[in-house]
């Protein structure tokens, strides 16, 4: 009995080493493949941190388009509004207008 719990033993153990040395390579292979690809960048957080800065880039710019667009048009308010054609309910309509406007831009102005 002693002799065939030896026999299988070994026999585990010699699978056992067959099978890790087998597959060993291959596993550091894959870890090497794995650190090479984190530090290129392309996993991992350097890819996060690149997509939050180009987030956070548009971001921005679209502020500063949107800010621009605002005071376009509130420059041609002020033209109009100074129009002697004018009538007096449109310059009141183009006075709104302009409120209006100049709360957006300082609206923008606060998320810079």
């Amino acid at each position: 009995m002693k002799n065939e719990y030896r026999k299988e033993a070994s026999q585990i153990a010699k699978d056992s080493r067959w099978t890790i040395f087998r597959f060993l390579p291959l596993l550091i292979l894959v870890f090497v493949i794995l650190f090479a690809l984190n530090s290129a960048g392309m996993l991992g957080k350097t890819v996060v941190e690149r997509k939050v800065f180009e987030n956070s880039y548009q971001r921005s710019e679209g502020l500063k388009s949107g800010l621009a667009l605002y005071e376009a048009q509130l420059a041609e308010i002020n033209f109009r509004i100074n129009d002697p054609e004018s009538s007096r309910e449109d310059r009141r309509d183009l006075r709104a207008q302009r409120a209006s406007l100049k709360y957006q831009i300082a609206a923008i102005k606060l998320r810079q």
